[in-house]
């Protein structure tokens, strides 16, 4: 982080707004809202950091395992336009150990049945759409069948260089391709919220771009996730979620979207932030959000 562009003095303002709301967006802006507005409502923006190796061997998965479903569903063919922007997506710096391990997820990922294992709708949704009067951009990794309706599926790749546990309230793992036990407080219909509260905005507002509670007529629905979680050795979990979206969750996630809104056409977002008057003192707050 640079303070080049940030003037020492001066009253803060929205200086520019937003196009769209997105998950990662509405969720920066309530852990981090002084980065946020240095990122999104300022003209000399905050540059966002460099892409990380875990996370380019994250977006190498991503890529493998939507050309894999392409390949297996021709239903999906159409998709195979967005594959470049992935691939676009990784770092040079790592591109090519990051496609090599991918390529290595990938494959034990798909030799362990996980993919045979659930009813495919489509990969790979990109779309903004108006919800509340509210334009929403959403990219979805993919979409599987949920009875009668299409709900959202999602991948996380998690601990890779370093290590990490699954989040509580699996219904099953898969350790070596061997399915394992549900984690002790799962329970059916557990509310995703209670499994991962970022993985909750997301889904949901995935959800609701797949014509779940359409025109705020809120009603029940679950998203499935599957999270590969890995040791310092490099062995992989993958734990398998259904977290659901009640109505009172849905209705406090879009009044909290539209508050979002709302504040930074209207130019009081800036109420949110660490200090109203010295930019310079925003970016120090964004400093430790960004390393919390």
């Amino acid at each position: 982080m640079s303070l080049k562009g940030l003037p020492s003095q001066g009253k803060l303002e929205v200086e520019k707004t937003i196009s769209y709301i997105s998950p990662s967006s509405y969720k920066k802006s309530i852990t981090s809202p002084n980065e946020f507005y240095l990122q999104r409502l300022c003209h000399d923006r905050l540059e966002y950091d460099p892409q990380s190796m875990p996370a380019a061997v994250g977006t190498a998965f991503d890529l493998k395992i939507k050309k894999h479903l392409i390949n297996q569903y021709s239903t999906m063919s159409e998709k195979a336009r967005y594959m470049p922007e992935l691939l676009a997506g990784i770092a040079e710096e790592h591109k090519d150990k990051a496609l090599q391990s991918g390529t290595e997820i990938c494959r034990s990922y798909v030799n362990w049945g996980l993919v045979k294992a659930e009813r495919w709708a489509d990969v790979e949704l990109q779309d903004t759409f108006n919800y509340g009067g509210i334009p929403i951009l959403v990219k979805l990794d993919a979409s599987v069948w949920h009875e009668d309706y299409e709900i959202p599926f999602d991948w996380k790749v998690s601990g890779y260089c370093s290590q990490a546990s699954p989040a509580k309230g699996f219904y099953q793992k898969i350790v070596k391709g061997i399915p394992k036990p549900a984690h002790k407080l799962y329970r059916p219909k557990m509310q995703m919220s209670e499994i991962n509260a970022d993985w909750a905005i997301q889904t949901c507002m995935y959800g609701w771009a797949l014509g779940r509670s359409k025109d705020l007529d809120f009603k029940p629905f679950p998203a499935r996730l599957h999270q590969l979680a890995f040791t310092k050795t490099g062995n992989m979990t993958v734990a398998k979620y259904e977290g659901w979206f009640s109505v009172e969750y849905q209705r406090d996630l879009f009044n909290g979207i539209k508050k979002l809104w709302n504040e930074i056409n209207d130019g009081s977002y800036v109420k949110r932030l660490i200090c109203d008057k010295y930019k310079v003192n925003v970016w120090s707050a964004a400093r430790f959000e960004t390393w919390f």
